[in-house]
């Protein structure tokens, strides 16, 4: 009997013990459990990470498009507004000739010769046509006060000239004033201006640039004036050449060089001759 009743106890001691193990594995997870459920709950963490660097790595990369578009933008903006500036002040450049301006450069002043109207600045002369302007060489006769910076001091035999810009000085001392005066052939510059035009007599070449003729010394690495090659003929006059008759012809002159008209291939073209 005593032996019955034990076994009694025990059992429902037992049966305690494991309904408390049931309601304690309920209420509070197993080590294995919790460090298994850590772990999920880790690498769901790392893969939100993960996720979130893909996330700024695309933010990143379309910033950066964004801000190609918009450099590429500032781009076209910059030249779209060069563009601009040349339409409005560059218009209609011409080889030989220097390009044509719509609106004089500020700090101009107005220059008479032979009743010709020009207008100069800073070294450069402005040869009004129409409403517009061609920039160019200076016309002989034209005289300034002050030789602008950049110029050349240059010899032919023992005369001395002021070189700038394609035109030829001399000082007069006694008037305190610079001449624009003829090129002379012969002499020698590093440099002309850069609107010059490139033309042939037969297979040799001359740089021409408002009625000037130039041929370069690669040796010296010096452009040398020269007389205008009888024979030799252009696609445009020189600006500001002056229409003459001979008898019932017709022919320009600019300085001492003559052109008649000729027909070519459809067109007409300017040959130099002999006058």
């Amino acid at each position: 009997m005593k032996l019955k009743r034990f076994n009694q106890t025990m059992f429902g001691v037992l049966s305690g013990l494991i309904l408390l193990i049931f309601l304690a594995g309920s209420i509070y997870p197993a080590a294995g459990y919790g460090q298994g459920n850590d772990k999920v709950k880790k690498s769901e963490h790392k893969k939100k990470v993960k996720t979130g660097f893909v996330h700024d790595k695309e933010a990143f990369e379309r910033n950066k498009r964004n801000e190609e578009r918009r450099d590429d933008g500032y781009r076209r903006d910059h030249r779209e507004n060069y563009d601009h500036w040349n339409d409005n002040h560059a218009y209609d450049h011409r080889r030989g000739h220097g390009p044509r301006f719509r609106v004089l450069p500020a700090g101009h002043t107005l220059v008479h010769i032979n009743g010709q109207k020009f207008y100069y600045q800073n070294g450069w002369y402005y040869w009004p046509d129409g409403s517009e302007y061609y920039r160019m060489s200076g016309p002989v006769g034209a005289s300034i006060t002050i030789m602008p910076g950049g110029y050349k001091r240059i010899y032919v035999g023992n005369t001395m000239y002021y070189y700038l810009h394609g035109t030829y000085y001399q000082y007069d001392r006694p008037r305190k004033l610079y001449f624009v005066v003829e090129p002379p052939i012969g002499a020698q510059v590093v440099s002309i201006p850069e609107e010059y035009d490139r033309v042939y007599m037969g297979s040799i070449p001359y740089y021409h640039y408002n009625g000037s003729y130039y041929k370069y010394d690669p040796r010296h690495k010096v452009y040398i004036l020269v007389n205008a090659p009888i024979g030799l003929e252009l696609s445009v006059l020189p600006f500001g050449c002056k229409m003459i008759m001979r008898g019932n012809n017709k022919y320009y002159s600019y300085g001492s060089v003559y052109y008649e008209p000729v027909r070519r291939n459809g067109g007409m073209v300017f040959r130099v001759v002999r006058w």
